[in-house]
């Protein structure tokens, strides 16, 4: 590795990288057409559930995922909470 000849800073300057990119962990994403999948079927289950109660669900099944990736991932796939309408 070139690390062990030249200093990280001469390596990542010849290669014109940042230092910091040199030391970043990779991180697994899972896959977008399983987690849409998974998003469908919690929707599906529960057609009530905005994005908040989705995120929560998927957590339960073991998905490390965030709110706002759902968000706009619901946004995209046009999943839409059903809202109880309001008698008066």
């Amino acid at each position: 590795m070139l690390s062990q000849d030249y200093p990280i800073a001469v390596a990542c300057d010849v290669l014109g990288c940042a230092r910091s990119s040199c030391y970043e962990q990779a991180t697994e994403r899972p896959d977008e057409a399983k987690l849409e999948a998974a998003m469908k079927a919690v929707a599906a289950e529960w057609p009530t559930y905005g994005y908040r109660r989705i995120t929560a669900q998927l957590r339960r099944q073991d998905w490390r995922v965030n709110h706002k990736r759902v968000q706009r991932l619901m946004r995209l796939m046009d999943i839409q909470a059903k809202t109880k309408r309001p008698w008066s």
